[in-house]
């Protein structure tokens, strides 16, 4: 029976810890804010995110994009019907999804041949050309919705896109708490069984005279 009650001890503390190590996780990447952000690094052909990535979730979307230095870039909001038509089967990198563990866009390689042109198409909802970062934020009431960014002259640096709602900081917190009280629960299961029992006071003979 002691045996069984260390063990048990020990794996609540074990699963409390894990439950809080991931509950602080969440939480000092998400912020105060509750803002998830996955990154694509430095590409140098166009890329495109569809609505399985910027409509999977029922929350506004912002998409950050920065230029490689020297360089300008220009991204297109657009139908994803009319954004494929135009893309074919030309070089472009297309974001498949997202790692939560790396916090990264998931993206591949395809097409061949030269690249499109998209500033010179006229099917975009939205377009943006700067030499710095630039923002485009869309809401879920125009999905489903595609963008393109492509590096004008140059590469892209790097592209971010996040959700933000308030109530995913919220739950990592009550995640950490809740892993935290198991920790020291099986903590303390541990300890009692663990401390060796007190000898009985002794009980003084009577002496008879």
């Amino acid at each position: 029976m002691d045996l069984a009650k260390k063990l048990l001890g020990a794996a609540l503390a074990l699963v409390g810890a894990a439950v809080l190590v991931v509950g602080v996780w969440f939480a000092a990447h998400l912020g105060g804010s509750g803002t998830a952000t996955f990154e694509l690094g430095r590409s140098n052909s166009p890329v495109v995110l569809g609505p399985t990535v910027l409509n999977r979730l029922d929350e506004p979307t912002t998409v950050r994009v920065v230029p490689a230095s020297g360089s300008t870039v220009w991204v297109g909001v657009g139908a994803p019907s009319d954004v494929a038509a135009l893309v074919g089967t030309t070089p472009r990198t297309r974001v498949t999804g997202v790692v939560v563990r790396d916090w990264a866009l998931v993206a591949r390689s395809e097409g061949s041949g030269s690249p499109v042109a998209p500033s010179a198409a006229e099917i975009w909802r939205q377009e943006h050309r700067a030499s710095g970062p630039t923002v485009v934020d869309l809401d879920q009431a125009s999905a489903p919705e595609t963008v393109v960014v492509s590096g004008d002259g140059g590469s892209i640096d790097r592209i971010e896109v996040s959700w933000t709602h308030r109530a995913w900081f919220v739950e990592s917190l009550v995640v950490a708490v809740v892993g935290f009280l198991v920790l020291v629960a099986g903590l303390a299961v541990l300890v009692v069984r663990l401390r060796p029992d007190r000898p009985a006071d002794a009980t003084p003979e009577e002496v008879t005279a």
